[in-house]
């Protein structure tokens, strides 16, 4: 079975189905609208579930997390448990508990967003502004942890993990690109 290239992968976190399928919907659209090399491959209210697709995945990723996720570990475990495997990924707090956002500081998270949802009418723009800081960040020149070959096909720009590339042939005008996954 062959796996797609995933430039960024995008981890959603969420007990509350309604919201959880409201958050998919809006990064899917802004994925597909803006042809963005992203995709969200993990979208469930169980943290456990996050883990284990984190697993497939050797590269960082997009995590948006409810800090109360009605499971044995929250928002604030599941981070460190991510922080495990995936040291630079980029974690978004999603929550209507503005009184613990001193926890992240707390646990040395580094968070990248602290989204409130009381303010549902900024959810979205949060949301849009995490994802292209994110991507900027990711397939940034100067990132370290992952070096990318960027293609741009048409209007749209891939990014390819160098580690995952073992051949690239030309041929006419087409390119050929061999790679592990």
């Amino acid at each position: 079975m062959e796996k797609e290239i995933v430039m960024l992968p995008i981890y959603l976190c969420e007990d509350v189905v309604n919201q959880l399928i409201y958050l998919e919907k809006l990064i899917s659209n802004y994925i597909l609208m803006e042809e963005l090399d992203m995709k969200v491959v993990c979208m469930t209210t169980n943290p456990h579930e996050v883990l284990e697709v984190q697993k497939e995945f050797n590269y960082s990723g997009l995590y948006f997390l409810d800090i109360e996720l009605n499971s044995d570990i929250d928002g604030f475990k599941l981070a460190e448990e991510i922080r495990k495997k995936d040291p630079r990924g980029y974690i978004v707090f999603i929550t209507t508990h503005s009184e613990l956002s001193y926890i992240t500081f707390e646990r040395h998270l580094e968070a990248m967003d602290y989204i409130l949802k009381d303010s549902p009418e900024q959810i979205p723009f949060r949301i849009i502004e995490c994802m292209k800081e994110a991507l900027a960040l990711y397939s940034s020149i100067g990132n370290t942890v992952q070096k990318t070959l960027t293609l741009k096909i048409g209007s749209r720009y891939i990014y390819v993990p160098i580690q995952n590339i073992y051949c690239i042939k030309a041929n006419e005008h087409k390119l050929l690109l061999m790679t592990r996954l």
